[in-house]
């Protein structure tokens, strides 16, 4: 479906003094989906699909419904050419969530998609969007896939990022946009115990991270 292959780049955070850290969805990734993805690929693999080339393709339209609700956000034109005309209009569904969530409150975009580092746990993030939401600061993650409890655990992770780099989130929120009609969409607002909680097993998985780190050194 893609007009050409394409090699994607980690991200890549440094702190201060140049060190390269981990990102946010690196470090809740470390709560283990494998039984889930596994399942996905034997069931894919059952139907006579390439698992790894559905996979891909459904990355790719994750990647152009965040480009395209970036440049909503933002007021400009997003150039999607090198991306099949295929993968473009499979991201149409993401995008109807989006506007029918934008036309139900009054959003006020302040940072998209922009990067920040935590020189404290070491770690690293893109934010999907901080702004206002009905008059309160908030911090959004998109999905367009499935939610996992990762999820739960990169959210407030970022809020910490967030906090420390200068911006007060009140709000923290997951927005699934689903691919297709076969999901439905979800905006979650995390509770404040979910916050803290989350936010306390963010850090431990920063530590653990690290440790393990260390550990391959002396390895």
């Amino acid at each position: 479906m893609k007009k050409q292959t394409r090699h994607k780049l980690h991200q890549v955070y440094r702190l201060k003094d140049g060190t390269i850290v981990p990102g946010g969805s690196t470090i809740a990734g470390m709560i283990d989906k494998g039984f889930g993805m596994l399942r996905s690929a034997v069931k894919l693999t059952k139907e006579g699909l390439d698992y790894e080339r559905v996979w891909a393709d459904k990355a790719d339209v994750g990647t152009i419904a965040h480009a395209r609700i970036l440049a909503d956000l933002k007021g400009v034109k997003v150039n999607l050419d090198e991306y099949s005309p295929l993968l473009v209009k499979a991201s149409d569904y993401c995008m109807e969530s989006y506007f029918n969530w934008k036309s139900q409150h009054k959003v006020k975009a302040l940072k998209c998609e922009e990067q920040f580092v935590s020189e404290k746990m070491k770690v690293g993030g893109t934010m999907d969007f901080i702004g206002e939401v009905d008059g309160v600061l908030a911090l959004a993650d998109y999905k367009t896939g499935g939610i996992y409890e990762s999820a739960y655990i990169q959210t407030p992770g970022y809020m910490l990022i967030a906090a420390e780099n200068g911006l007060d989130v009140k709000i923290g929120r997951i927005l699934n946009f689903p691919r297709t009609k076969d999901d439905s969409f979800k905006d979650i607002i995390l509770s404040p115990a979910e916050v803290v909680a989350y936010g306390d097993i963010f850090k431990k998985l920063c530590e653990i991270y690290w440790i393990k780190n260390a550990l391959k050194k002396e390895g």
